[in-house]
């Protein structure tokens, strides 16, 4: 039997750079000329995770200034996770997966991010949460 306080947790939660072939964590996002607009993804692991069940993850991102500028809702049914991101080993299931928020303006100069999930079930249960960061900065290795 499964200890449920170790049941749909959030084992991992990080930024990513979209369009990217990796999912290594990546928390300064670089830019080369503005306009820009947001290039950041989010990857998930969840840890002692129910198969064939329907999730939310709830994401929301702050800027510096405490102002919200991504709330939404991103639904993870575990059924339609590809089979190379689910490990299964005896009872406990990991699954992995990518979100991207809608793309948000990316001001000039560097900022400071802050973002949260909120993992819940189809009737709003919470299961857990988390938080990161990350920056967007001029591309140092680009002259400006």
């Amino acid at each position: 039997m499964i200890n449920t306080n170790f049941t749909n947790k959030i084992g991992a939660f990080y930024p990513i750079k979209l369009g990217s072939k990796e999912t290594k964590n990546i928390f300064y996002i670089d830019y080369e000329k503005l306009p820009s607009i947001s290039v950041v993804g989010f990857y998930i692991v969840l840890a002692g995770l129910q198969l064939h069940k329907v999730f939310k993850v709830h994401l929301t991102i702050i800027d510096e200034n405490n102002q919200v500028i991504v709330d939404t809702d991103n639904t993870v049914n575990t059924d339609d996770l590809p089979e190379e991101n689910i490990i299964l080993d005896k009872e406990i299931s990991t699954g992995t997966f990518s979100i991207s928020p809608k793309p948000f303006h990316v001001q000039t100069g560097t900022h400071i991010y802050r973002a949260f999930i909120i993992l819940k079930d189809s009737s709003e249960n919470i299961y857990d949460n988390a938080s990161t960061w990350f920056l967007t900065r001029p591309d140092p290795d680009k002259e400006h």
